[in-house]
């Protein structure tokens, strides 16, 4: 097994749970190093087709509170093609600026972090962003360490800093997860 030069942590924030019907409404990404040290970020809104009456009411209230549908509605959006195509420039820039030593980029090398990142690559793959076909099947998934510590160790518990809002929840779970590594080292 390869050890990850690269975590890209991503984190979605969508209009329900079921990737073949809900949307993505805000994908943020950060790359890091197997330190934790960020290289670079990405930031995208997207415009969902769907009628704002048919969201699930707690989703709805969820993301009209942290300001996300206000920002969908009021500021330039991505379409869905166009990021793909700029994340996968990104990551491909990014890692070679980082890691000069690459003559061309070890995809198997970036693990796709996040808390519970699963979720994220459901959509992901439903929506069908190359990037998640390109890195390696390993995932680096803080809610492991979250619920492994909740059951063996609570009062070391992580608190986590949740807005819903992509790149605000994606920072706090990179600063979780170097929490996680001073506490159980």
């Amino acid at each position: 097994m390869s050890k990850p030069e690269f975590f890209l942590w991503v984190d979605l924030e969508t209009t329900g749970l079921n990737p073949r019907y809900d949307f993505i409404l805000e994908m943020a990404l950060v790359l890091t190093d197997a330190d934790f040290n960020e290289i670079g970020r990405g930031h995208f809104l997207f415009s969902p087709t769907i009628n704002f009456a048919d969201v699930n009411e707690h989703v709805k209230e969820m993301h009209t509170k942290n300001g996300l549908w206000a920002d969908v509605i009021n500021k330039p959006t991505t379409m869905l093609e166009t990021a793909n195509r700029q994340i996968m420039t990104w990551i491909n820039d990014s890692t070679q600026e980082a890691n000069e030593a690459f003559s061309r980029i070890n995809w198997d090398q970036i693990y796709l972090a996040g808390s519970s990142v699963h979720f994220d690559v459901g959509f992901l793959r439903e929506k069908r962003f190359a990037f998640v076909g390109e890195v390696s099947h390993r995932y680096f998934d803080v809610s492991v360490f979250r619920t492994a510590v909740k059951l063996w160790s609570p009062s070391k518990l992580y608190t986590q800093n949740a807005t819903h809002r992509a790149m605000d929840d994606i920072l706090d779970h990179i600063e979780e997860a170097k929490y996680y590594r001073r506490v159980l080292s």
